[in-house]
């Protein structure tokens, strides 16, 4: 019986990691994008309302994240939150962090 290839877990979907190259600096780096099925012009960046609208649903865990691998302070400022401003904070049901 042949074996039944999986994909990576890690590769379902286009999360916050594989937009975060994108978020902070324009460019799809490491091809996450595009492994996970986004379209990337020849220069690895997606189509900016592609762009804007992933800034929109992913922003706020993006800014996170962000934060968490620059604790002291970036020493710049991410490409989105140029482009696109700072995410609005999403509206959270009482009792839920």
């Amino acid at each position: 019986m042949p074996v039944r290839s999986r994909r990576s877990k890690r590769r379902q979907g286009a999360g916050v990691g594989a937009w975060f190259d994108v978020f902070e600096g324009e460019f799809d780096f490491f091809g996450e994008l595009e492994a996970a099925g986004i379209d990337l012009d020849r220069h690895g960046k997606p189509d900016l309302e592609v762009a804007r609208t992933a800034w929109s649903e992913l922003g706020e865990a993006f800014m996170e994240e962000f934060a968490a691998r620059y604790p002291d302070g970036a020493h710049f400022t991410p490409w989105a939150v140029e482009k696109f401003g700072l995410p609005a904070a999403t509206k959270r049901r009482p009792g839920r962090r």
